[in-house]
């Protein structure tokens, strides 16, 4: 990871990563676009054999070999009985800058307001203002361009993905349970927040999944206060549609 150093109106030093500042390339975007690999996929590894990520760069025809072969994945694992590999980031900056240099992409907007957006969630979630945080994302997917925007639950989870792994330290992303995986998990010093998305569904289809696929257990004895949010997006008006916010009593 290459970092640049410059110093500000204010005269102080900054720092950001140059790798990802010098933008991630349109080729490996038009991959991701055209392939099907779930970019959430790539928070627990992706197995693959050799053939899959070792190829010549002219013959690349899919993310995976583009990643591995320019350093946004690295081997992780490898186990000898099936010949498989596991492909992970190499380090969270790594991780980090390539989750910011994605966001634009999905949502045109410039990564200045996906930042302050971010910081915008994270101060709302430690003094525990739900209102407050729905309220920002409900705004920030109504900005998004109608013709980045499409009617896949997929897509929707993917901006959430992204939009809440730039928080860092307090976001877990598709967290298993016994019996299924919750979409987000966000912890702060006194709570812990679980979010089930839907969409064209219902906030309070979302609120039962979470109930009924446990996805609270395992937070039962952590001591905090536990609370599970249900978000529907609407896919007509393109943005949040209804949310609902419980306290979770085991």
């Amino acid at each position: 990871m290459m970092w640049r150093c410059w110093r500000g109106k204010t005269g102080r030093l900054r720092y950001e990563r140059y790798w990802f500042s010098t933008g991630t390339p349109s080729f490996l975007i038009d991959l991701l676009d055209r392939s099907e690999l779930d970019v959430e996929s790539l928070e627990s590894g992706i197995r693959a054999a050799a053939e899959d990520f070792d190829v010549p760069i002219e013959q690349i025809k899919d993310p995976l070999p583009f990643m591995y072969q320019s350093g946004y994945l690295t081997i992780k694992d490898y186990d000898p009985e099936y010949m498989e590999y596991t492909l992970a980031y190499p380090n969270e900056e790594v991780r980090l800058g390539f989750i910011g240099s994605l966001l634009p992409n999905y949502t045109g907007s410039s990564g200045i307001s996906s930042n302050s957006l971010v910081v915008g969630l994270v101060k709302a979630l430690r003094r525990n203002d739900i209102q407050d945080c729905m309220e920002r994302l409900t705004a920030y997917f109504a900005s998004i361009p109608y013709t980045l925007n499409n009617k896949e639950e997929k897509h929707y989870h993917t901006i959430f993905y992204l939009l809440f792994s730039m928080m860092g330290q307090y976001v877990e992303s598709e967290v298993r349970s016994a019996v299924g995986r919750a979409d987000a998990v966000i912890r702060t010093e006194s709570h812990i927040y679980v979010f089930e998305f839907k969409l064209d569904g219902s906030a309070d289809e979302a609120l039962e999944q979470i109930d009924r696929k446990g996805y609270l257990v395992p937070y039962e004895a952590d001591g905090r206060k536990l609370v599970k949010i249900g978000v529907n997006f609407d896919s007509s008006t393109r943005t949040v549609g209804s949310w609902r916010a419980e306290k979770y009593n085991p």
